[in-house]
This record gives structure tokens, sequence and C-alpha cells, in this order.
């Protein structure tokens, strides 16, 4: 199962590369993973790179802990 969801992301992001032209901006917001981990596997440095981090709408607080409800980020085409 993993793997097949590796291989689902895996396309999702070459249908990106794809579909963007040159210094074209992808934009994704997700409430599941967090900037680091959106760059983690966005970011590889050569098709798309970081550009920005669009700031969360509302804050959270549980067990003491700051955080967000969603986490925007935007990748450049390269």
């Amino acid at each position: 199962l993993l793997a097949f969801s590796e291989l689902r992301l895996s396309a999702y992001k070459n249908a990106v590369i794809e579909a963007l032209s040159f210094s074209g901006k992808f934009v994704i917001f997700s409430c599941n993973f967090t900037k680091e981990e959106l760059c983690k596997f966005f970011d590889d440095g050569v098709s798309l790179v970081f550009h920005s981090e669009i700031p969360a709408a509302h804050a959270i607080s549980f067990g003491g802990r700051q955080g967000v409800t969603s986490t925007g980020v935007v990748f450049e085409k390269k």
C-alpha cells in the first residue's frame, strides 16, 4: 500500500511539473502536511523550488502547543 501511495504522489508531482511553464507557480494548501514536509516532497532543487509560504489564517492551541489548521506553500518551476 505504501509503495502505491508513493507512486501516486510521484505521478502527481510529475503532472504538476508538466503542467507548469518556466517560472510558473504551484500553490498548494494542506491540512495534513507541514511546510517542511511539503518542501521535502516538492522541492527537488531542479524542477520545483520553494518560493514562499502563505501565512495561516487560523491558529490553534492544543496540549500547550501552538499550530495552524492548514499550511499554504508556493513552489516555482525552474
